[in-house]
């Protein structure tokens, strides 16, 4: 049976058996007329692809299915059926109007007495797409080799060459895309040579990671450059694929932080005030040594602490931290009080700012010592005001008080000297009784001036010693009867039979007789006063009451205080200079005791001081 198909094919004629072929293989085929390049014949893989039966694709002119210049497809006709041409690129058109890349082989063929050119269609759009998508990729891979500064090589180990990309010759400022890797080892600088040399074979031999940096001279500018490269082995090919970066920017960009960061340190070192940077959350990161000089931590102790841990609980309780204001971007300025190591407590000046990383910086100076100087810087002005207000009260006295019994005593004095003159001697003791009066009344309010000048000047003596309180008011007493008895003033006195006290027995002398001289002057003829002491919570309580004028409320707040003037006229006229309750205040504050008014105007007045009793004499 085989032998009879045999001897029927060799019967066939060649262009029948070419025919066949023709019809019915796969890639697709067409026929075309040079000198008109309307297609006369297409195989059925031929009207697959264009998507039109046969006796369609036989009506088309070749140039039809191209859609670019007409011109164009009319010459790589021609120029292929003279056999100048036998291969051609081009895009096609299909009858769904679709573009489709193809690569066309032809050649001139005669077939049945016509010169036909024999044309198969290869669809390449897959590859063409490829392709694009290819070069977009090495486009890309040299704009990103470009923009890193980084570039990929291979070295070929049986070879001994290296392929370099377009950004590794840039770094190496070489023109050629491959080398010799002795001659690449002559780049890195000497001092890294046996470096690398070792990373390659830690990689070739044990598979151990290559990741280096080192230091090149480029070949044309001889610029030395740092260089980052990490490499990979792959001991089937026997190659090892590598990526090389410029990283010199980058160092020179560190190194200038470094520097930067150091003169940062230096300055935060060399600043006067205790620096400390924390995180969001307060905890410490970064202090100097003033921090430590004034908290009295070490270093180490203070990067474990917050900086809720300086201040006192109760106080940061009232006045907290103001985390929220920070992040707002305020810069916070306050006085807060911290406590040190040892417990201390120290007065600061915190300045506290956030940064753009979300840390804070605060900047805390001791203000202990400005605390220190305005204090007394205040008490200064306030003693300035009462030595000015003393000043004042001084010249007041001198100006009036005293200029009124010198008149007295002059006026009678002249007067007097008249009368003795006429020899007429009526009336005279009346005149030598008021010039009397008068002197002394000039003498005690030299002593009270002499005394308070004393007591300003800080001259006044302190002797404290353990006299008998009693003893003290009966010679007060005593030494006034005469000027209560003028007025009919009857003075009764409730006190113990004795009342010890540790006290400076001139200075409590003198304020006795000026509460009880004031009672008599204050107190209407006919009148009462009334002197008790007792003694309680290791104190001894002497009171002064009278049942005369009284005080206003208003005035009981100027009896004490030299800026404010106040002397008034006794129930006889009697007159005084406003310094004896100043005196008295002075006196009982220099025991450590207190001294105070309660009256009404019209029933009396009741001056209390009190005075370290005789078992409590720590003065």
């Amino acid at each position: 049976m085989k032998k009879e198909d045999d001897v029927h094919l060799e019967k066939e004629k060649p262009n029948e058996l070419f025919q066949k072929l023709f019809d019915f293989h796969t890639t697709v085929q067409l026929m075309i007329d040079p000198s008109t390049g309307r297609i006369v014949d297409a195989n059925r893989a031929a009207t697959d692809f264009y998507g039109c039966p046969k006796e369609q694709l036989t009506q088309m002119n070749a140039q039809e299915l191209a859609p670019g210049s007409p011109e164009k497809n009319k010459n790589w006709i021609e120029q292929a059926s003279k056999k100048e041409l036998k291969y051609v690129e081009l895009q096609q058109q299909l009858v769904n109007k679709s573009i489709r890349d193809v690569e066309v082989y032809m050649s001139p063929l005669e077939l049945n007495g016509s010169e036909l050119l024999h044309a198969i269609v290869h669809d390449i759009s897959n590859r063409k797409q490829a392709e694009k998508i290819v070069a977009l990729n090495e486009a890309r891979l040299r704009q990103a080799e470009m923009a890193s500064k980084s570039g990929n090589w291979e070295l070929h180990l049986d070879s001994q060459e290296i392929f370099a990309s377009d950004g590794a010759l840039r770094i190496y400022e070489v023109h050629q895309d491959h080398l010799d890797y002795s001659s690449v080892r002559q780049f890195p600088l000497p001092e890294y040579r046996a470096m690398l040399d070792q990373a390659m074979n830690n990689l070739l031999r044990y598979g151990n990671k290559y990741e280096v940096e080192f230091r090149i001279q480029a070949a044309d500018s001889g610029k030395i450059k740092h260089i980052h490269s990490i490499a990979t082995f792959d001991p089937d090919k026997r190659i090892v694929f590598g990526i090389i970066q410029d990283i010199t920017e980058r160092k020179q960009n560190e190194e200038s932080l470094k520097k930067s960061e150091e003169k940062y340190r230096n300055l935060i070192e060399m600043a006067p005030d205790a620096f400390f940077q924390g995180d969001e959350k307060g905890n410490f990161i970064t202090v100097n040594d003033k921090a430590t000089e004034l908290t009295g931590y070490t270093r180490e102790e203070l990067l474990q602490m917050n900086m809720a841990n300086l201040f006192f609980s109760e106080k940061l309780s009232q006045k907290p931290l103001r985390y929220d204001l920070l992040r707002s971007g305020e810069t916070i300025k306050n006085e807060r009080d911290i406590k040190r190591k040892n417990g201390e407590k120290i007065q600061v000046e915190m300045n506290s700012k956030a940064m753009p990383d979300g840390t804070y910086q605060s900047f805390i100076r001791d203000i202990s010592e400005r605390k220190q100087a305005e204090q007394i810087l205040l008490e200064n002005e306030i003693r300035l005001r009462q030595l000015n207000a003393t000043k004042d009260k001084f010249f007041s006295i001198i100006a009036h008080d005293l200029k009124s019994p010198f008149n007295s005593i002059i006026g009678f004095t002249n007067l007097l000297a008249e009368q003795i003159e006429e020899k007429d001697y009526e009336g005279i003791d009346k005149y030598v009784n008021i010039i009397e009066h008068s002197a002394q009344n000039a003498m005690d309010l030299l002593l009270n001036l002499l005394e308070w000048s004393r007591t300003q000047s800080g001259r006044t003596e302190f002797n404290p010693e353990f006299v008998d309180s009693v003893g003290l008011i009966n010679e007060a007493v005593d030494l006034l009867n005469d000027a209560a008895q003028q007025k009919s003033i009857n003075i009764i006195k409730e006190i113990p039979h004795d009342a010890p006290v540790f006290a400076d027995r001139y200075m409590i002398s003198s304020v006795l007789r000026n509460l009880i001289s004031n009672a008599i002057k204050f107190t209407h003829p006919g009148g009462q006063i009334l002197i008790s002491a007792r003694e309680e919570n290791q104190e001894l309580q002497i009171a002064v009451t009278d049942n005369g004028v009284g005080i206003s409320n208003e005035s009981q707040n100027k009896l004490f205080r030299i800026e404010e003037s106040y002397s008034t006229l006794g129930t006889l006229n009697e007159k005084g200079t406003g310094l004896g309750l100043i005196l008295c205040k002075e006196f009982v504050e220099k025991h450590k005791g207190k001294i105070r008014v309660e009256s009404e105007e019209g029933k009396g007045s009741q001056f209390l001081f009190t005075i370290p009793a005789g078992g409590n004499h720590k003065l």
